[in-house]
């Protein structure tokens, strides 16, 4: 129940993108890389699950620990990608590393409206359920 650290760094076309931005939507936080074969599993679950729970109410935060820009790019030009994809190309020496305690990827926090970590480590399977949308 914590702030989460606030994050700001570049998407795709260069605009810095801050978890700040998002205040007043909860945010799915997903920590991954290209790299990661279980990042890009739950990536595919969490993409198939947009339709059902993103939108107005939650945005997803895709934060990137890539070192290579084609890499992080070809992922984000995925046609079933969702939400907003940043990244500073940094990799494990990248800032949020630290600043939200990443040992391993995909890490996934849901944050609520006010910028409050309601949840670390969500997967896919049970993020219909902590949100209130099994139908």
């Amino acid at each position: 129940g914590s702030v989460g650290p606030d994050i700001a760094l570049p998407d795709p076309q260069g605009e810095i993108i801050s978890l700040s931005s998002l205040k007043g939507r909860q945010v799915l936080l997903v920590f991954r890389a290209s790299w990661s074969s279980q990042s890009l599993s739950e990536i595919r679950k969490l993409y198939a699950l947009y339709p059902k729970i993103g939108g107005n109410s939650l945005e997803y935060l895709l934060v990137s620990l890539d070192r290579s820009r084609d890499s992080w790019l070809s992922s984000v030009n995925d046609k079933n990608a969702k939400g907003i994809h940043v990244s500073d190309l940094q990799y494990w020496d990248s800032p949020v590393v630290a600043s939200y305690h990443i040992e391993q990827l995909p890490v996934v926090y849901l944050i609520d409206e006010k910028g409050i970590i309601m949840g670390r480590n969500i997967t896919a399977n049970e993020l219909p359920g902590i949100l209130g949308k099994n139908d």
